[in-house]
């Protein structure tokens, strides 16, 4: 994933204040923000050993997504005391480039074959399919606390993906992570 963003007020908001603490935000400010984000996942599952499942899933054996989305959103920098910060930015995207590479598969299931010596996933086409627009968000949220040279960090980042293949199916992807970090600045 890729994602970039602009920031309307420059003067008074430091997103990199939450983030990697290159700036220290004084007081409170918030800013109307932009973005754009790419995202490009393959979930793979095609092997020999998987043949049921591929089998169940309609003969697919790996999804490939690819998707474009612009958003407008908000992000707050909250300062209650010196040198707390926590921040909330939240942005609503449409998802305007929305691309599904389907692989499908034959699965040959026989309880007389010995898998070590026959295939029983054999890769057969590719399907492609584009979705409509679509809505999605990003989310993230940070707390920092600075005191003299020192920090500690600890934010959230949180993505929603949507896919549509028509009757083939649909599907979500969320993806989240939390990090954490305790530092010097030099």
């Amino acid at each position: 994933m890729i994602d970039g963003f602009y920031f309307f007020n420059k003067k008074h908001f430091r997103y990199m204040a939450a983030y990697d603490q290159s700036a220290i935000q004084i007081r409170s400010a918030g800013s109307l923000m932009v973005g754009a984000k790419w995202h490009h996942s393959t979930i793979r599952y095609e092997s020999d050993r998987n043949a049921a499942y591929v089998s169940l899933m309609r003969e697919v054996g790996t999804i490939k997504v690819r998707q474009g989305s612009l958003g407008v959103g908000y992000a707050y920098n909250w300062v209650p005391f010196k040198g707390f910060l926590a921040n909330a930015t939240v942005m609503p995207m449409l998802t305007v480039y929305n691309c599904q590479k389907s692989e499908l598969y034959d699965t040959y299931l026989d309880e007389d074959i010995d898998i070590k010596d026959n295939d029983q996933v054999i890769y057969r086409e590719s399907v492609y399919h584009h979705s409509p627009v679509s809505f999605t968000y990003y989310a993230r949220v940070s707390l920092t606390y600075n005191w003299n040279r020192f920090f500690v960090n600890a934010y959230g980042q949180w993505n929603r993906f949507n896919y549509d293949n028509g009757e083939e199916g649909h599907g979500r992807i969320k993806d989240w992570f939390v990090n954490t970090s305790v530092g010097v600045r030099f």
